[in-house]
């Protein structure tokens, strides 16, 4: 479902939007890091979710939604011999 890669694009952009005043206020090379580290992380989150809305990659198995068909079919036993 699209939706779910909507809601975690959103709450991506407001965790940046906290997080860019400390952003600007870098002193030393160790907070350096982990802000870099923190973009990186934040663009594979935004570039993973816009590659599932943009059906670049399949959607994952957990938020695939059954078909009708699928939900009405008994469950049939493999032949044993």
């Amino acid at each position: 479902m699209k939706i779910y890669s909507v809601v975690r694009i959103i709450f991506a952009f407001f965790l940046m939007v906290l997080a860019f005043p400390y952003i600007l206020q870098i002193e030393t090379t160790l907070q350096a890091i982990f802000w870099t580290v923190w973009a990186l992380f934040f663009f594979s989150i935004i570039g993973g979710n816009l590659a599932i809305l943009l059906h670049v990659t399949p959607v994952p198995v957990m938020e695939q939604q059954m078909s009708e068909n699928m939900e009405q079919r008994p469950y049939k036993r493999a032949r044993q011999r």
